[in-house]
């Protein structure tokens, strides 16, 4: 909400004091007139009194500024021979003749004979032309009053009936003048108009430009001071703005419509609504996905409605007021956002600092990863690893030293955890609980949480081997102690559970619970390792060919049958093969032969074979045969 007013006052703010800030959208405003042009019915014409037509008046009459009206009766003349609609002339009368009153008379006399509408600017200030001509039938006045933009570029005229356009064209127009293209409207020099009359090539080249147009005729010569810039020309004449007036009027256009500041006010509201529905869409949690989208909706979203609105509707919105708003409003949010969760990100990394490698704290503190406070949904592997012979060992040491042996294993299994690119979770009592896809997921394709898993397993028995080693050189202590390690993958829920000043990140859900039951499972089967089958499946083929299926089970509480694992250790290749043939013939039912495998397995030292050889003894003689269904084995153990 705070940045929503800060956007709707920041737009007002810009379009309250204009000036200066208003010439940035009037850059625009240009582009999109020479992009967008006006559509022209081509029936206005540019008779210019430019540069080559003073340099011809020069030479052949020796006339210069101010010029006598019979050259002005002489365009009359030559419209009338062309077939000229009307004629406006953009020429103030103001200075007396060289020839007198019969330079007025002979004008007026060209004017009242011309058989079209003549149109003559006048100066609202002045007395106006001289009575001769105000006697005259055939002519009429118009002003031609305007006031450039702050940045000094002409962009309309009135159309109120008195100004010199509306005495040419009549037809709804307000606001600004919707600009052709800049070759839209022919220009001709004044001078090879009149001279139309005395050459039969010039005129017919000139009676396809200027037939059944209106004419315009004014100065754009240097140094008559008739140059008013505009959108498509900075070097244009005044009478350019009237013929693109009349030009766009005949065409049916009726002027570029002003935007109002409650138009600014909605279209800003609504730029922000779309932001609002796009954060809740694309969620950017990163800082620079946030920033992007800022920026991006901040700058494109008003440009685009100002091109919307020019196009569509010719209306004329300064994107730079919207730009100003959204801006401004989405930087609050963004620095706010980015400043909340910069701190909950460090106070997070701060708190697991001891549970994950300093790669994967670093991309939390950057916000690379997203870390949710109230979970997410996510596959993730679950580890549990317990220290086998604990409970022996407590009994046989002090407190103290106790702790140390326990401090000593728990630094060494944890940095294992952490070097495999996984995450400690918790410590429960001597076990410990680790997860790999949270809250960081491993590059490295499908198999990187799970391989990751499956080399921290291993790895385990070495952790185990150089502790037992230290504390018999260093207390001449023998302990016989070994982890014991359940593994499984899934889905679960994972987030930060706790008040806000005291919270750990943890996974929820069967999958937890499943790999806690494999750990105990592996207690059940004589072996360290306990796998489940959707690891195993996940896990490159390399780490997967380490390992060999045990049993199927359906661990107690649960309902759907787990396809467990072990590793093969260094049993041999034909032993293991006793064991699969053995637990063939156990789905098989077939009873003695799966006995004579697995006694063959057991004398290898395969740990799970003397499980299954009581069980297949114990079924061969009707017993448990209710928790054996169809290959599946229930255990009513945890």
């Amino acid at each position: 909400m705070a940045s929503l007013v800060i956007g709707l006052s920041s737009s007002i703010a810009w379009i309250s004091i204009g000036g200066s800030l208003e010439i940035l959208g009037l850059i625009f405003h240009d582009y999109l007139q020479r992009t967008f042009p006006a559509q022209s019915a081509g029936k206005v014409a540019l008779i210019l009194l430019d540069d080559s037509t003073v340099k011809e008046l020069l030479n052949q009459t020796g006339e210069s500024y101010p010029y006598q009206r019979v050259l002005f009766a002489d365009v009359i003349e030559s419209a009338k021979l062309l077939g000229a609609k009307a004629v406006g002339l953009d020429v103030i009368f103001s200075e007396q003749s060289a020839r007198g009153q019969e330079d007025d008379e002979d004008f007026a006399k060209a004017i009242e004979n011309a058989g079209f509408p003549v149109v003559v600017v006048s100066e609202r200030s002045s007395s106006g032309p001289f009575e001769i001509l105000r006697r005259s039938k055939n002519i009429s006045w118009g002003h031609t009053h305007t006031k450039p933009s702050v940045d000094g570029v002409f962009r309309n005229l009135e159309m109120d009936g008195e100004t010199f356009s509306s005495k040419l064209a009549t037809g709804p127009h307000s606001g600004w003048i919707h600009f052709g293209p800049p070759d839209g409207i022919p220009k001709v020099p004044l001078w090879n108009v009149t001279q139309a009359r005395f050459k039969p090539d010039l005129k017919r080249e000139l009676s396809e430009k200027l037939q059944n147009k209106i004419w315009i005729v004014g100065y754009s010569a240097r140094g008559l001071f008739d140059i008013k810039p505009n959108p498509i020309n900075a070097n244009a004449s005044g009478a350019e703005l009237s013929a693109n007036l009349v030009a766009e009027v005949l065409s049916g256009g009726s002027g570029v419509k002003i935007s109002t500041t409650k138009i600014y006010l909605a279209l800003c509201l609504s730029l922000f609504l779309i932001w609002q529905l796009l954060l809740f869409v694309f969620n950017p949690n990163q800082p620079t996905s946030l920033l992007v989208l800022s920026i991006g909706l901040s700058l494109v979203g008003p440009f685009a409605c100002c091109a919307g609105a020019w196009v569509f509707c010719d209306q004329w919105l300064d994107p730079l007021a919207i730009v100003c708003g959204l801006a401004l409003g989405t930087g609050f949010h963004f620095a706010y956002k980015v400043r909340r969760d910069w701190a909950d990100r460090r106070k997070f990394a701060r708190a697991i600092h001891h549970s994950m490698s300093p790669q994967m704290l670093k991309l939390i503190e950057n916000g690379d990863v997203e870390v949710r406070r109230y979970g997410e949904r996510r596959e993730i592997v679950v580890m549990f690893a317990d220290l086998s012979g604990f409970t022996t060992m407590s009994e046989q040491l002090t407190p103290e030293m106790l702790v140390n042996l326990m401090n000593d294993y728990l630094d060494h299994a944890v940095e294992l955890v952490i070097n495999d690119m996984g995450y400690v979770d918790k410590f429960i009592g001597d076990a410990i609980m680790a997860l790999w896809g949270a809250p960081v997921k491993i590059d490295g394709g499908p198999n990187a949480e799970a391989d990751a898993a499956l080399k921290t397993a291993l790895g385990f028995a070495d952790v185990t081997d150089a502790c037992k080693k230290r504390w018999k050189q260093k207390y001449g202590l023998d302990l016989s102690v070994a982890t014991r390690v359940g593994i499984h993958l899934g889905e679960a829920v994972v987030g930060n559970l706790g008040s806000h000043d005291r919270f750990n990140y943890t996974a929820l859900g069967d999958t937890v619970n499943l790999a806690s039951r494999l750990e105990g499972v592996g207690k059940y089967y004589h072996q360290y390792i306990t796998v489940s089958g959707e690891v195993i499946a996940r896990a490159s083929s390399e780490l997967a060919a380490r390992f060999f299926l045990v049993d199927e089970v359906a661990v107690k509480g649960k309902e759907n049958a787990t396809k467990i694992y072990s590793t093969k250790g260094g049993h041999f290749e034909s032993d293991l093969m006793a064991y699969r043939s053995g637990f063939e013939a156990y789905q098989r039912k077939e009873w003695q032969e799966a006995i004579n495998y697995f006694k063959k397995a057991e004398l290898a030292g395969i740990g799970p074979a003397k499980v299954l050889l009581e069980r297949c003894e114990s079924l061969k003689l009707g017993s448990d045969t209710k928790r054996f269904d169809n290959g599946i084995w229930r255990l009513d153990e945890k």
